[in-house]
């Protein structure tokens, strides 16, 4: 990638003169370096002179105007000195480190760093140089300030893995905010590895490979079939994001009410997928959960399944005409199994096929069986208090078996083949909770006891075969409560006391400090979803029962949501479990039944959402402020919810706006999704486009809390509220008129009309949107041609947003 690199730093070096870099030499008198002058390059620099105090490292360094402009014109030099404190800020847009990427690059896509220098160490370097920027960069030369150098671990990669992974496999935010760390947790810091990371463990079946030959109905009128194979990867793009394929003559909310009937009980007779270790391969084994009588679960591959020869078309065609095109083939798959099984567990006729079929080969006599202690090395059970075989939950519905490990700082996880690197680690000292799952609120498995390990942003659901061995961990967990965490947690003290604070205005510095890695903490890729960019946000808490008994009123839970979301003063917890209180809440959306809502709940239901999902957002990813970061911004920040998962661009184009106009802006075109969702909104109105708020600069500050009953008023007061903000009227000393519309205007025009600038104007008027002042001006031009009509630019910086007060 060397003729690359020249080819892309000669292109760079054409518009930034003062750019230096240099391939080094294998004589080490030159080291390979890409440099700038400091002055030009650090976003900030602010100069503290003795006995003052310097800006805070935990707030950005704000520097004035005119400091700023003296820097960038090499006209204060003389202020680098030794007795100063000099704090230095810099932020992009467009490294990644945390996954060892460039991102964000225009027209293309987004480079790892492993292709241009492996896993080397990348280090920021501050020096002096005596040469000037066309010499070479001799080290003997160059006297050095500090060094910050980076390692790569983040990916967990075995040393066998040759391959870069897929580009889909860790997409994260392009611009994290800061992690703030305390000194004694600033170690070598472990991402949790995905189910599906070919790196992290193999999966294979009983037989090599897992058969689907019985999920291919005969009746070729069903719609998109299952995928062959075990990859989770394989994303077909004929049916997993467009519903093209899918013949049934079945109305959506019909299609939804089937399904409500049908899950209860196909989650019962088929919890769970669950990789579990085989013994003999030192491998996984994907296998399937199934509940067939004695109150006993029973684990079999999807091959075995198969040889029984149920009759399975029924159920393929009901799952198929039910399910999200965006869930992965292995869902669809254990719903299929367990449709079949619920639906044929009572008739006599297929008694001997299930007796079969539970007679096989076992693995329950293996799972969660295994003599942990001899699978680790002696060095990973140095200090550890316990070492267990567990499950641990990846998804709602699928499982891994692991080999757990329990010190006085870590709950560490180890996988196979070779249990090298953990796949997963949690410092205690990050726990705030941990807590036995009754039978009730627990996955269906019911000859196994469950155990929640809760942080701040998620929460980590533990499986064990003894309710002895799930005591002891609890006993040993218990004993330590974490200080820093109970600081701002009793609410008791003062530091607590300054904490409470409404989420509206931002997660505090403290609170950031307590999280070990935010994107790991408050993102979430679920193995049941083709998530593809999207990252599941609601995701603190899994939900075991979809649509159990217990009814949801998603209005209410939504309403709920955007209060503590939005109100600076509601309740009086502190900061932290306002937080967790929070992600509960959202958390519990994924159980709510939108379906079942009136056309009007319905939509007013996705625009409180549309705002959770932003205020969300904000708070633990920090905010986009270019058009490059909203697109990935805007595809990437998910909610998974009535059993489907949609990203903020989908709910907004594809659910919201589903059956408006699209953006006549051509660029539109190639970055708005089109995915089909069954509840989209089928209400055309123009003003939906003003009750949209991304919270950027361009739009009001507050938004309601939508109900069906004011619906329409509401609309109205947003319409308002937005065009009164945005429009401008000027008068020219001819009395010619200049009108400047939202941008918004434009973009949505075929909603207004005919589309032309004058429909768009006249209909503003004519539903008395404008202020009175406006009105009177424009009432004496609107029917000549004395009007110029102007749009004003969009601003891409964002804020946090507010709930209008109620008058």
């Amino acid at each position: 990638f060397r003729s690359l690199s020249n080819l892309l730093l000669k292109f760079v070096k054409s518009f930034a003169s003062d750019l230096h870099y240099s391939f080094g030499d294998a004589a080490g008198i030159e080291k390979a370096h890409i440099a700038v002058p400091a002055l030009q390059f650090f976003d900030s620099i602010i100069f503290t002179k003795p006995g003052e105090i310097p800006p805070p490292i935990s707030e950005i360094f704000v520097e004035s105007n005119e400091s700023i402009k003296a820097r960038m014109n090499n006209t204060n030099e003389e202020n680098w000195n030794t007795t100063d404190i000099i704090s230095l800020g810099f932020n992009t847009m467009y490294l990644d480190v945390p996954t060892w990427r460039v991102v964000s690059i225009p027209l293309t896509r987004d480079l790892d760093l492993r292709q241009f220098w492996g896993k080397s160490l990348f280090s920021m370097v501050l020096y002096e140089t005596e040469t000037d920027t066309k010499r070479r960069h001799v080290c003997k030369n160059n006297q050095y300030f500090f060094k910050i150098q980076f390692e790569f671990i983040g990916l967990n990669a075995t040393e066998s893995d040759k391959e870069i992974e897929d580009e889909d496999e860790n997409i994260l935010p392009w611009d994290k905010p800061t992690k703030l760390r305390h000194s004694s947790l600033v170690r070598r810091p472990l991402s949790r590895a995905h189910s599906n990371d070919s790196f992290i463990f193999h999966i294979e079946s009983e037989d090599g490979e897992e058969d689907d030959s019985f999920l291919n109905a005969t009746d070729t009128n069903v719609g998109f079939p299952i995928d062959e194979g075990d990859d989770e990867d394989k994303v077909d793009s004929e049916y997993f994001d467009t519903l093209q394929s899918l013949k049934v003559s079945m109305d959506p909310l019909e299609l939804s009410l089937k399904l409500d009937n049908n899950m209860p009980l196909v989650d019962e007779m088929c919890p769970a997928r669950v990789d579990i270790i085989s013994s003999s391969k030192g491998k996984h084994t994907t296998v399937y959960a199934f509940n067939i009588g004695d109150n006993a679960t029973i684990y079999r591959t999807s091959s075995q399944f198969a040889r029984c020869n149920f009759d399975k078309d029924n159920s393929i065609r009901s799952i198929e005409a039910t399910c999200s095109p965006r869930m992965s083939s292995q869902e669809r798959k254990r719903r299929i199994m367990g449709h079949v099984i619920s639906t044929t567990y009572k008739s006599d006729l297929i008694k001997q096929k299930i007796q079969s079929f539970v007679d096989w080969t076992k693995f329950e006599s293996t799972f969660l069986q295994k003599d942990a202690s001899t699978l680790l090395s002696s060095r990973k059970k140095i200090g550890a208090i316990y070492t267990s075989n567990i499950a641990r939950a990846l998804s709602e519905y699928h499982w891994v078996e692991e080999i757990a490990t329990l010190t006085d700082r870590y709950i560490t996880f180890y996988q196979p083949p070779k249990y090298k690197q953990p796949s997963h680690r949690i410092i205690r000292s990050n726990v705030v909770k941990v807590r036995k799952l009754s039978k009730v609120e627990g996955p269906q498995f019911p000859q196994h006891y469950f155990m929640a390990v809760e942080t701040i942003g998620r929460t980590a659901y533990l499986m064990f075969a003894s309710e002895d061995e799930l005591n002891s961990w609890m006993e040993a967990l218990s004993e330590q409560w974490p200080p820093q965490l109970a600081k701002l947690s009793l609410g008791d003290n003062e530091s607590a006391q300054s904490q409470k604070k409404g989420l509206s205005k931002g997660i505090s510095p403290q609170t950031l400090f307590l999280v070990d890695d935010p994107t790991e903490e408050f993102l979430h890729k679920s193995s049941i979803w083709s998530c593809k960019q999207r990252r599941i946000l609601n995701c603190r808490q899994f939900s075991f029962n979809y649509l159990s008994s217990v009814q949801i009123d998603p209005s209410i839970l939504i309403a709920d949501a955007l209060c503590r979301a939005l109100d600076p003063e509601l309740g009086e917890e502190s900061e932290v479990d306002k937080l967790q209180l929070f992600l509960n809440t959202v958390s519990a959306l994924k159980d709510v039944n939108v379906n079942q809502l009136p056309e009007k709940e319905r939509l007013a239901f996705f625009l409180n959402l549309y705002h959770v999902m932003i205020m969300h957002a904000f708070l633990v990813v920090g905010l986009p402020s270019t058009a490059f970061q909203w697109k990935s911004y805007f595809n990437m920040i998910s909610y998974q919810c009535s059993d489907d998962i949609f990203s903020l661009a989908e709910l907004e184009h594809c659910i919201i706006r589903g059956s408006m106009e699209h953006p006549t802006v051509f660029a539109s075109k190639l970055v708005i999704p089109k995915s089909q969702y069954n509840f989209v909104s089928p209400q055309a109105d123009y003003r939906i486009n003003f009750a949209l708020n991304c919270g950027s600069l361009s739009t009001p500050g507050c938004v309601p809390i939508y109900n069906g009953n004011s619906l329409e008023k509401q609309l109205d007061d947003s319409t308002t509220a937005y065009l009164e903000q945005a429009i401008k009227v000027k008068k020219k000393s001819n009395n010619s008129l200049v009108v400047y519309l939202p941008r918004v205007c434009l973009w949505y025009a075929d909603d207004f009309g005919n589309g032309s600038a004058k429909d768009v104007l006249r209909l503003i008027q004519f539903e008395k949107y404008l202020n009175d002042q406006e009105q009177k001006v424009m009432s004496s031009s609107i029917k000549g041609d004395g009007i110029t009509v102007k749009y004003l630019p969009f601003n891409f910086q964002c804020r946090n947003l507010y709930l209008v007060e109620e008058k």
